[in-house]
């Protein structure tokens, strides 16, 4: 993927988005020779150079999904822990397109946030559950290609879910993603196993396919634990396809509390475990089913081609037109029909009509150091994740520390200049600027 020269940027045409730039990561082939302590220096000094060519490693990470899969629709699931500081990094997972069906936990999001917010290219406006902005909140993404309707009716009373039914292929499923709060008292779970029963009860008596999937905190490798839930999966013939540890937050004890359940595992080809670095202690879990998915839905932006064109020529052209036969006919449809089409096929040779994909952007915040910067920082992370050293945590823990202040430097020169005109000087814009950033305490 390329960034070298895309003066893009990522925002909702209506409103500005407050980012936040943590725990980014990008292939490590980019840094060529950092084992010393000149190249490591010159990382750090060279904020304002960046290669032409540079790619995330959860690209990567996605990309070897798809080449094992490329056909196949899949679905995936991460305990981001406060989406709003994380939205451009989980972006990149979004847009590089391999899964069809993505859900977020621990969201984290306050009613100031519109939904509008969190929009991306490719993907339908998100459904969304709020908890507070200290915790809970759920967010779940389909694709265009992909038709689905929430169903209210089936959600959990007292518990965080979404409830969806989608088809691929002409089948049918009912998805469940829920949230349960990491809380182990026996009073909570006999309520949580009864409304989830009830619920699925009520999607049984609909669906074949169903899958249940989110942050349940129910530890499957604890069988003291786990017990009651096992019985009430095997009520409903249903199984969880994750077999190893999803969170280390003890890493001598790693957990199994993000489920992928599904009544259907004959339908299901593999599933696994990534470790994107965006969450503080959970790794993103994905499902891979055999059925193909649908073709996406592909952006593109049509215009015409006005580069290098010769004005006096056009104009020339245009007087050569044999216009005065449109007098032969006498309707008047005739008439704009001759003109149009001798008028259309200069215009076409002197500006051609092209087409190309739509880009991502970045917020309008974002100024060109400080992108770089969240390049070489991401860099950075991925090579300490890959050889742990005090001297790569070091270099990586400086230039964190640093596109930090950059960030906030750049957010605040923004905004001053969006907000110099005051609540009646700045065109009736001033709500919409300072409106995603004040975060409303519940």
């Amino acid at each position: 993927m390329s960034y070298e020269g895309n003066d893009v940027y990522y925002a909702c045409p209506n409103c500005v988005f407050p980012f936040h730039y943590t725990d980014i990561s990008v292939g490590s082939s980019f840094i060529k020779d950092s084992d010393n302590e000149s190249s490591f220096l010159s990382v750090i000094s060279s904020v304002n150079s960046i290669q032409s060519e540079v790619s995330s490693p959860r690209d990567t990470l996605c990309a070897s999904i798809n080449q094992s899969h490329p056909k196949n629709f899949k679905i995936a699931h991460l305990n981001i822990n406060s989406f709003k500081h994380k939205f451009y990094d989980c972006e990149d997972i979004l847009h590089s397109g391999v899964f069809d069906i993505i859900g977020f936990s621990e969201t984290k999001l306050g009613p100031s946030f519109q939904t509008s917010q969190y929009k991306v290219p490719g993907y339908k406006s998100p459904f969304r559950v709020d908890g507070s902005t200290h915790s809970g909140g759920l967010l779940l993404y389909f694709k265009d290609s992909i038709q689905c309707i929430l169903r209210q009716n089936l959600q959990l009373p007292s518990f965080q879910s979404l409830v969806c039914d989608f088809t691929v292929n002409n089948r049918n499923w009912c998805l469940f993603h829920v949230y349960r709060p990491p809380s182990y008292l026996k009073d909570t779970l006999n309520i949580f196993y009864t409304q989830l029963q009830a619920s699925l009860d009520k999607a049984y008596a609909k669906y074949d396919n169903v899958i249940l999937f989110g942050d349940i905190n129910i530890d499957l490798l604890n069988s003291d634990v786990s017990t009651d839930y096992n019985d009430l999966l095997d009520a409903f013939a249903m199984k969880n396809l994750i077999k190893e540890p999803t969170c280390f937050k003890n890493k001598d004890k790693p957990t199994c509390l993000d489920h992928m359940v599904t009544n259907k595992s004959c339908y299901f080809k593999t599933t696994g475990v990534l470790d994107t670095g965006l969450s503080d202690f959970h790794r993103l879990t994905y499902m891979v089913l055999k059925i193909h998915r649908p073709k996406p839905t592909r952006y593109t932006t049509v215009y015409r081609a006005t580069k290098g064109v010769d004005q006096g020529e056009f104009v020339e052209s245009l007087s050569h037109c044999p216009f005065h036969i449109m007098d032969i006919f006498s309707d008047v449809e005739d008439k704009f029909y001759v003109f149009d089409s001798l008028y259309s096929e200069v215009v076409n040779d002197f500006y051609p009509v092209k087409a190309r994909e739509t880009k991502k952007k970045f917020p309008p915040y974002v100024n060109n150091s400080y992108r770089k910067s969240i390049y070489k920082k991401a860099q950075l992370d991925n090579k300490r994740r890959k050889y742990p050293s005090p001297k790569n945590f070091e270099a990586f823990r400086v230039l964190r520390n640093k596109c930090s202040k950059m960030r906030n430097s750049a957010l605040r020169g923004y905004l001053t200049k969006k907000c110099s005109g005051g609540a009646k000087g700045g065109g009736g814009n001033f709500g919409k600027q300072w409106d995603p950033f004040l975060v409303v305490n519940q």
